[in-house]
């Protein structure tokens, strides 16, 4: 009789899903300025990241977005409990979330944090629809796997499909 057995291994990485929405009239922060916004006219924005994790912690898990010139980050942010922190000389905002656990956003609730920026729209982007927040990425180190796991989120503009308020047109700068 002759017989054979093989042992194997499989360790599969987890999942982590990031999201973003721009938000004016909700979220934790009075937003200001004319909506929708207007030529060499400040309006505020509320800007709100959120993670959810599959099944496997994740390690030092940073979210990072890009600002573009004509985007001023205010220094606001929710939760105050958050790590979160802007680079200037980047223009880089960076969430980091030391312990993502397992099952947040699936069986626990997700991890989120807002902050505040504002725009100052100049002529050359009257009737456009500016990206106020561009290349959302995030990215950390599986636990279990010891693997890095990385994701992306789509840029933010002024089109708030989010925000309650939102109407057809609000996204598109006036003169």
């Amino acid at each position: 009789q002759i017989s054979s057995s093989v042992t194997g291994q499989a360790k599969v990485e987890t999942n982590i899903v990031p999201t973003a929405r721009i938000l004016y009239s909700s979220g934790p922060f009075t937003n200001r300025g004319p909506m929708p916004p207007q030529v060499d006219k400040e309006t505020t924005y509320t800007v709100v990241w959120n993670l959810a994790n599959a099944f496997n912690d994740v390690a030092n898990t940073t979210m990072k977005a890009v600002l573009p010139p004509y985007v001023r980050w205010t220094g606001s942010y929710s939760p105050s409990s958050e790590q979160i922190s802007f680079d200037s000389s980047s223009r880089t905002v960076t969430w980091t979330v030391p312990d993502l656990r397992a099952g947040v956003g699936y069986t626990a609730p997700s991890r989120e944090v807002a902050f505040q920026i504002a725009f100052v729209p100049s002529i050359n982007q009257a009737n456009t629809s500016p990206d106020l927040v561009g290349n959302i990425s995030v990215e950390g180190v599986d636990r279990f796997t010891s693997g890095t796991v990385e994701a992306n989120a789509n840029s933010l503009n002024t089109k708030l499909t989010n925000d309650p308020r939102y109407r057809t047109g609000d996204d598109r700068v006036r003169e």
